[in-house]
């Protein structure tokens, strides 16, 4: 499993007090298991999917926030994913090839509409249509 298919989906709404968790990381699963096993009045397993598990939470529990103060090895990282200097490790070849073939597409593309674009240039004649 790639780490693109390990994926955890929270969903929560104002109409309902518990929160959905979908998991396919085994961390988290793990992580989850746990949490069920230990307070199961609060936490609770819900079904198995094809890739991973779905759990209840109270969606209090379910917090976004700024952390303290992050050091310096975490900033970084972050600065990496917000740029997307991170794309050596997603195949940063395959995309420079995939960028320097539309590049080289473009330029021929260009070189061959020129003689339409700029009349007499270089010799080329324009077609003129007859009626």
């Amino acid at each position: 499993m790639t780490d693109y298919e390990k994926e955890v989906i929270i969903t929560l709404n104002a109409g309902q007090d518990m929160a959905s968790v979908y998991s396919a990381d085994p961390e988290w699963t793990k992580k989850m298991d746990r949490l069920c096993m230990e307070i199961p009045y609060l936490f609770r397993f819900k079904r198995w999917t094809e890739a991973g598990k779905l759990y209840e939470a109270p969606k209090e529990y379910v917090r976004i926030g700024k952390p303290e103060e992050l050091s310096p090895v975490q900033m970084e990282k972050t600065e990496e994913v917000r740029h997307g200097t991170r794309i050596k490790a997603a195949g940063g070849k395959l995309l420079w090839w995939v960028a320097l073939s539309s590049l080289v597409g473009s330029v021929i593309i260009f070189s061959i509409t020129l003689p339409a674009r700029f009349p007499g240039v270089r010799g080329w004649k324009t077609p003129v249509l007859k009626k």
